[in-house]
């Protein structure tokens, strides 16, 4: 009991994300508890592997897909909610054209600019002062790229 306890009370110290809250409210509340609590990583499949290796062949390789809009890649933030401590990373920031990027290597019916749009993880991005003081704004625009168009995943599709 005293080790949950210590578990429970190290979570507690650490930022909240939105990854922990999505995965919370909407996935499964076991594999939460498994991978925030306990630290089991779960096992990653096909499409979440090619999605990072994208992802980071986009940020460290500017010829990579070239037309794609970089900005500052991988840009995090922080943001309090009373005594929360939020965090966050998008895909990339760009104070020129005021837009936060998102990139996406899912299929067709995964994501589309509409859930871009009314997904909760980027209104706490376009929330953050410091983010907003980059941007020289107090609105973003949030674009999707599809990128399952530009180099698709045989085996995700």
């Amino acid at each position: 009991m005293e080790l949950k306890k210590e578990l429970i009370e190290k979570w507690k110290s650490r930022p909240y994300s939105w990854s922990q809250h999505s995965l919370f409210r909407d996935y499964s509340k076991e594999e939460w508890y498994n991978k925030y609590i306990l630290g089991i990583q779960p096992p990653e499949n096909k499409r979440m592997i090619f999605g990072k290796l994208v992802g980071q062949r986009i940020e460290t390789d500017p010829t990579y897909i070239p037309q794609l809009p970089r900005g500052i890649m991988e840009y995090g933030i922080e943001v309090m909610m009373d005594d929360i401590a939020l965090v966050g990373y998008m895909d990339a920031c760009d104070p020129e054209t005021k837009t936060i990027n998102e990139y996406k290597t899912s299929s067709p019916t995964g994501w589309d600019q509409d859930k871009v749009d009314n997904h909760g993880q980027l209104t706490l991005y376009c929330r953050d002062p410091h983010l907003n003081s980059i941007l020289q704004c107090n609105w973003c625009y949030c674009p999707l790229y599809r990128l399952y168009k530009v180099f698709p995943c045989p085996d995700c599709i």
